[in-house]
């Protein structure tokens, strides 16, 4: 008995729709909008990078620093990597990535067992937008 009550109520429920009173209104496709071109200027990028002691006694710090600009202005939020020989002059080079925060990023090197006179370049690698910058700075130790 409860099956065919909802049975019954099933058939009420379905003529209970109300029924359209007019046919569905057709929109025409419209062509989709061409897009324009737009000529964009090429970018403008500098790197830099410096130590702020370009003659440093042994055992003291050298901060190096780099900075990427682009068209002008500063760029932060990217990876910088910096690379230096060995005191020994070995093969094996020493590294320090760090992250560009306030328009620059900054590696220190404790100058200690390079040859006093000798010049100690600093390469600097930067990756944008599949791009990679490079530039070198450096310093020459002196004896104390």
């Amino acid at each position: 008995m409860k099956i065919i009550s909802l049975i019954f109520l099933a058939f009420l429920c379905m003529g209970c729709t109300a029924a359209p009173t007019s046919a569905p209104s057709v929109t025409p496709a419209t062509a989709a909008p061409q897009p324009t071109v737009t000529t964009i200027s090429e970018d403008n990028y500098e790197i830099y990078a410096w130590v702020d002691r370009p003659e440093p006694k042994l055992d003291e710090i050298v901060t190096v620093s780099g900075s990427l600009v682009k068209n002008g202005a500063h760029l932060g939020g990217i990876g910088m990597w910096m690379f230096w020989p060995a005191e020994d002059g070995g093969p094996v080079s020493h590294e320090c990535v760090s992250y560009m925060m306030y328009q620059r990023g900054i590696c220190q090197i404790i100058v200690k067992d390079y040859a006093p006179g000798q010049f100690v370049p600093v390469k600097i690698r930067v990756e944008y937008h599949d791009q990679v910058f490079t530039t070198e700075t450096g310093f020459t130790p002196r004896e104390n």
